[in-house]
Formats: C-alpha cells, structure tokens, sequence
C-alpha cells in the first residue's frame, strides 16, 4: 500500500481499511486480531482495543511508582508515565530520549531489586527503590524500571533505628539499675534476715537468763539457809553446848538443803547446756550428726520462758531418729514456727496446744508442725513463705520468719515445705527433710 501525503488523517485511514491487498498483513502487524471475515467487523474492534490501551496508559500514569521504559541497546528513555516526569521534574516530552544514566546510576545487571537514587531536573536526588526487568517487544529488548519514592519511609526508618538506639540505651540503664537495686536488696535482705537470726538468738538469751535467775536464785536461798544453820551449830560446838537433838536436826536440815540446791544446780545446768548447744549451732552453722528428739526438747526448753499462759507443747517422735545435717539450721525451723504460733496463732492470755510429729522413711524424715490456733486466711495462705508478708506488721513484726523457714528448709536442708489452713481450724505445716 502506497502513502498518499496530500490527503487528510481521516482519508487516509479509509484508504487503509479499503486497501484489500494489505489489509490482513495491516490487521494483524499492528493489532495481532486474527482472522477478521470483513472490515465492518474490524472497526469496533479496533476501537475495542484503543479503549483498552487507553485505559491501561491512564492506570500507569495514575499509579504511584514512576515508571521507564528504555532501549536496553541505547539506554536511552522511550516513554516514561506522568508520574516519573512529576517526580524527577522534567516535561514527559523532555524525558524521552534522554540517556538513562543522567537520571539513574544504573549497573550492568539488569534483573535486579535494590534501593538507589534518581538524578531530578534541579540535580537534588530522590530516594528510590527500583525493579528492574528486561521485556522483548516486536523482537527488540527493551528495559522496564519502576522506580517507587521510599523517601518518608527511610526517614522513618531512621527515626525507628535512633529510637530503638535510643531504647537499647534506656533499657541497658535500665537493667544495670535494676542489677544494682537487685544486689543492694539481696544484701538488705540478708542483712534482715542475720538481723532475724540474732533476734531469735537475743530472745533465747534473755530467756534463758531469766529462766536460769529462778533455780540459781534458788540455790542462793537454799546455799545462804545452810550456812546460817552451820554457823549456829559451829558456835555450839565451839561452846561444848551442842545437843545429839541439834545434831539431827542441823543434818536433816543440811540434807535437805543441799539436795534442794543440787535439783536447782541441776536444772541450771541442763538450761546453760540446751542454750549453748542451740545458740553454738546458731552461730556456727556445723554439720553433724544428732537426735532429733532431744534436739527439739532442749529448743523446747531453751524457749520455756516464751511459752507463756497454758500452751502445751507436744512432741511424738522415736527416741531413735538421728540425722547427720545442720543442727543450727534445724533448730531456727522450729523455733521460728513455734515463734509463728505464739505470735500470730493465738490471743493474748490464750492457751493451746501445739504439736510435732516426726517419722523417718528410707531417706527423709517427716515433720508435721500443727497448732490450734486462729488460722490463716485463704487469701494469705499461698503468701505466708514470702519475704517481708506480715499481718502484724505495727505489731513488730518483720515478715520474714516463714520466709527465713522456707529457704533454710530449701537452700540448707534439702526438703521441701507447704502449708495447710483455714480460719478457725488452727494450722498445719508438713516438712520433709534430708536425713543426710
């Protein structure tokens, strides 16, 4: 088909679609249509497919990503959408023809993701992350670039990156903060906790020593009485005024006298050696082996004088129950729940009973301690063995009795501890210890 320049657009489209000779070879290099039976046909489906171009070249200029089509032989620009003349500041027009690499430092690979930047008109860059594709049109290979704007969001990655910094900074002050308070109340609470031992200590002193001033005292009365007799009958003797009757009364009286002051030697005897045996197992913290019967009698003892009104103590365990571990340890369990009992379990001027019983299995032996006192609180219960928990705090007390039970019984023992209460139904511990 010949080209006729002197005729209008208009006419020479109708010698295009009138020309039979080169209609099919028309038809299908510039749409692809196939087979078409007529031109009438061919007319609304050309306008079909305009329609269809139309719209997707308006969706491309509409979208967000600025988009490049270049000739991968010449790198220069063939078309571009309106929104990457919009962003790098050029006219459409201008863009195309333009060399690719006065708008993008491209690299030889081509099928590739990555962030980079475009050159724009005022030479100012702008922030891009492209994808890169090479297409082949009517056997030409062309090169794709979508180019997306990620301006604001590595600004906002850079803020994100100096807040975590930020973060990472506070959160290691933070912690070192916290690992120094942590260090400084574990060795308050230590310093609480030997501050509770040698309490316990201190009142088994002051105890003691009172409970010691009544056979002692005692003893002085009855010792100051034998020496008042014997000088009367020395006297008489002295004076050859002596009687048999003087004789057997002065020896009845002595008699007397000296066994009443021997049971109250003996009786301080046994107090001095119960206290030191409990206070030097306190102090020391020695392994050794020991009856568990007579260890609680003799803490038993050394506490009488804080076993006020008519509490009544009661121990069942087999004469034959010994175990090589930590005496003192052993002896600040029981008395911090006996101490537990009278402080919290009962009134004032009240009486109760209070119970241990010990049995021995293979390899442990069993303590239930149970008073009869007031109860626990179910919602106090599962809070008694924690530090510093008291319901008698303005009643002086530390919260820290239970607590010191609980690790010793853990960390010292190797047992294992719980608790059983209800209010008005008294309470019960049930302990297991290591026998070695």
């Amino acid at each position: 088909m010949k080209k006729r320049p002197d005729k209008t657009i208009n006419e020479s489209s109708e010698a295009l679609f009138t020309d039979s000779s080169d209609w099919d070879s028309v038809r299908e290099k510039i749409l692809g249509l196939g087979h078409q039976p007529s031109k009438k046909s061919y007319y609304p489906e050309l306008q079909r497919k305009l329609a269809e171009l139309n719209r997707f070249k308006s969706l491309l200029d509409q979208t967000r990503d600025a988009i490049l089509l270049l000739e991968k032989d010449s790198g220069k620009v063939s078309d571009v959408n309106e929104y990457a003349a919009l962003l790098l500041g050029y006219g459409r027009d201008e863009l195309i023809g333009m060399a690719i690499d006065e708008i993008l430092p491209i690299n030889d690979t081509l099928n590739e993701r990555s962030i980079t930047a475009m050159i724009k008109r005022d030479k100012s860059k702008v922030s891009v992350e492209i994808n890169v594709r090479v297409v082949d049109f009517d056997n030409k290979a062309y090169v794709v670039v979508v180019g997306r704007d990620i301006t604001e969001r590595l600004r906002h990655e850079q803020e994100l990156q100096l807040y975590r910094t930020h973060l990472e900074v506070m959160v290691e002050e933070r912690t070192r903060e916290l690992s120094q308070t942590l260090q400084h109340l574990k060795a308050t609470q230590a310093q609480l906790i030997q501050s509770e031992k040698m309490a316990s200590l201190g009142q088994l002193v002051a105890g003691v020593a009172h409970e010691i001033n009544t056979p002692v005292g005692a003893a002085i009365i009855v010792s100051s009485h034998m020496a008042e007799i014997t000088k009367n009958i020395t006297s008489a003797f002295d004076n050859s005024k002596i009687k048999k009757r003087d004789l057997q009364d002065y020896l009845e009286k002595v008699s007397e006298d000296a066994d009443l002051v021997l049971r109250n030697l003996l009786r301080t005897s046994e107090l001095i050696r119960s206290f030191k045996m409990v206070s030097v197992d306190q102090i020391t913290q020695d392994k050794r082996e020991f009856n568990v019967k007579s260890y609680i009698n003799d803490i038993i003892l050394s506490m009488k004088p804080k076993v006020k009104g008519n509490h009544k103590i009661e121990v069942n365990c087999p004469d034959d129950i010994n175990i090589t571990s930590y005496p003192g340890a052993f002896g600040q369990v029981i008395i911090n729940l006996l101490m537990n009992s009278l402080t919290h379990a009962y009134d004032k001027n009240s009486s109760g009973t209070i119970r241990i019983d010990v049995s021995k299995d293979a390899d442990r032996i069993s303590l239930i301690y149970k008073d009869d006192g007031k109860g626990i609180a179910g919602e106090y219960v599962n809070k008694i063995f924690d530090p510093f928990f008291t319901t008698n705090r303005y009643g002086g007390s530390s919260g820290l009795g239970l607590h010191i039970v609980y690790n010793i019984i853990h960390q010292t023992l190797g047992g294992t501890i719980d608790c059983e209460s209800a209010e008005g139904q008294g309470t019960t511990f049930n302990l297991t210890l290591a026998i070695k």
